[in-house]
């Protein structure tokens, strides 16, 4: 896997923009004094004392060809503005060296948002693929034995099934490597396995009204649920993922007893373990203590939370039509006990022929006891962003994990399509483990026509990352 490090500032010398390349670094104006549009520098709306501080910004100093006063116009402030005290001559100038065909910027707001606060090194392992199936799944003779008294051989195929019949009692044991499922719009075949653990240990998958409970010490992720089936009989199953791969241990029996439950839950972990051992996982499963940590609060209004100013930044200066959302295309909320969600959208389509979209959103679960299923939920969409690669057209990437942002936090940038969109954008992503939130932020906009860099989408996502998850408590 490639780390990209992320784009560089470009060498003033070699003539050209650049821009601070970490909080705190100066501004570098455009181009030279004397003889340049652009001259000395001065304080922007994102320098020292502005509302977002950071550098300064380049300025419109002396200098510059054709603009009154020494320090030439203030820059623009508020939401779609223009720039005052232009004098006529300046507009005869702009317009001549536009007319020449030399394309002359006067800088963007966005260049001054400061750029993310990288990790340095990445914290998740890269993903691993389970292929070898130990003889009898890793179940030893002696769990066979006790589990299944009288058992036969195991069935044919990619499955290992036994039953035994002793004392007027039929005993089934069973461990099934569950197929990978098809998922064309997932590039990680971990983040496809969470989603498939998700599916296999939701209320809807459990039979008989046994509802799966969280457990430890087993895998990657694992669950249990464990009762009579159905009023007769008991019924004990364990679902656990290593890596890629969704393995389901059941052992059940019709003519067991409902005070026999504990024995055979005790008999489900025992296989599972064994089953997670032979593949090189962690193998001490135990039901897990009730999570303790209170919820986070998801707030009302996602979009109160980021500042006009950095919204008309982001539009570049047209006023972006905002709407309340409640649809995270990047979590899976089903997958979140007692979750809600909260978000902001947002568009713009101006004058300015800048195309850009926002899209923030905030999920929690209301209830204590979902800590294990929100880190879930962020860990596939980390190995999604990572896994991901340009396409409809798109050749840019980036992706870093992140520091000083909620518990844990990545941002990414691709070219190309993503979450299942069929259009070509230039978007970033951060997404923040905020306790148990989830805070997610995609900006960008299509490949043609938003008018933003790799550097410019990053940093106004991490922009907006930074407020919403200051409004996260």
């Amino acid at each position: 896997m490639s780390y990209d490090s992320g784009p560089g500032p470009v060498d003033p010398a070699a003539g050209g923009p650049t821009r601070p390349v970490s909080p705190g670094e100066p501004g570098v104006p455009y181009g030279a004094p004397g003889g340049q549009p652009y001259g000395g520098g001065q304080p922007g709306p994102y320098g020292p004392g502005g509302p977002y501080g950071g550098p300064g910004v380049p300025g419109y100093g002396p200098g510059g060809p054709g603009f009154a006063g020494p320090d030439g116009p203030p820059r623009r402030k508020g939401r779609g503005g223009l720039i005052a005290g232009l004098s006529i001559a300046g507009v005869v100038v702009v317009a001549l060296i536009v007319l020449a065909g030399v394309l002359v910027f006067g800088g963007d707001d966005i260049d001054d948002l400061p750029a993310p606060k990288t990790l340095g090194h990445d914290p998740v392992p890269a993903e691993k693929t389970i292929t070898a199936r130990p003889a009898d799944c890793g179940v030893s003779k002696a769990t066979l034995k006790a589990l299944v008294p009288g058992r036969d051989t195991p069935s044919y195929g990619s499955d290992c099934n036994w039953s035994g019949y002793t004392d007027s009692v039929i005993r089934r044991l069973g461990v099934q490597y569950q197929d990978r499922a098809p998922a064309p719009d997932k590039k990680s075949d971990v983040a496809a396995a969470i989603e498939q653990f998700d599916v296999s240990t939701s209320d809807s998958a459990s039979l008989y009204g046994n509802v799966f409970k969280p457990m430890t010490g087993l895998g990657d992720d694992a669950a249990y649920a464990a009762g009579p089936e159905d009023g007769r009989g008991v019924e004990a199953t364990v679902v656990f993922r290593v890596a890629d791969r969704v393995i389901t241990v059941k052992y059940e029996s019709l003519e067991a007893k409902a005070s026999e439950t504990e024995k055979y839950r005790r008999g489900v972990f025992r296989a599972a373990g064994e089953a997670a051992k032979a593949l090189g996982a962690t193998a001490d499963p135990t039901v897990a203590k009730p999570a303790q940590t209170a919820p986070a609060t998801v707030p009302s209004d996602v979009c109160k939370l980021v500042p006009e100013d950095l919204m008309t930044t982001l539009g570049g200066d047209d006023d972006p039509f905002t709407h309340s959302d409640d649809t995270d295309d990047i979590i899976n909320k089903q997958a979140i006990p007692s979750a809600s969600t909260a978000g902001c959208r947002t568009s713009t389509f101006g004058g300015s022929g800048k195309d850009r979209s926002l899209e923030a959103h905030v999920t929690g679960a209301t209830e204590p006891g979902a800590d294990a299923a929100v880190k879930r939920q962020y860990l596939a969409a980390y190995y999604e962003a990572r896994a991901e690669r340009p396409t409809s057209g798109g050749s840019g990437r980036y992706f870093q994990a992140l520091s000083g942002l909620g518990d844990e936090a990545f941002v990414s940038y691709l070219d190309g399509s993503r979450n299942g969109s069929l259009l070509g954008k230039n978007t970033a992503q951060v997404v923040i483990r905020s306790r148990t939130a989830l805070i997610t932020v995609e900006f960008g906009g299509e490949l043609s026509e938003s008018g933003l860099t790799q550097q410019q989408t990053i940093n106004g996502a991490y922009a907006v990352a930074q407020k919403v998850a200051a409004g996260v408590k």
